[in-house]
Parts: structure tokens; C-alpha cells; sequence
């Protein structure tokens, strides 16, 4: 395998190699960004969804209130 045709398919398929690498730790950079947005995106939900619990016990609170002092 010291042959030079061998040695150069070697040097292509490290070149591959190399850029594949490359293009594989940008694709986990995305990858982060990606989860890092998904998360925030969770905790927003979760604080509307406590926000509207919270605009809904007041309101009921609210409603009571009314029926029973009117």
C-alpha cells in the first residue's frame, strides 16, 4: 500500500475527512443555538400559562365577589 495512488486516495479521504469534521462541529453549533431558543421559547410558555392561571383565579375572584356583596 506505499504505492502512489494508494497514498493519494489516503490524502483525499483525509481532506474529506477533515471537512466533514468541520462541517459536523458547525452543524452542533446550530444544534445548540437551536435548543438553547427552544428552551426559552418552553419558559415563556410556561410564564403565560401561569400568567393567564393567575388573570383567571382573579376574575373568578372577581365574579364572586359581585354575586355575593351585590
Amino acid at each position: 500500500m506505499t504505492d502512489p495512488e494508494s497514498l493519494q486516495r489516503v490524502a483525499v479521504l483525509e481532506a474529506q475527512y477533515a471537512a466533514l469534521r468541520v462541517k459536523l462541529r458547525e452543524g452542533n453549533r446550530k444544534l445548540d443555538r437551536l435548543v438553547s431558543v427552544a428552551a426559552m421559547g418552553r419558559g415563556a410558555w410556561a410564564a403565560i400559562m401561569k400568567m393567564g392561571a393567575l388573570l383567571a383565579v382573579l376574575v373568578a375572584a372577581g365574579d364572586w365577589a359581585w354575586d355575593h356583596l351585590r
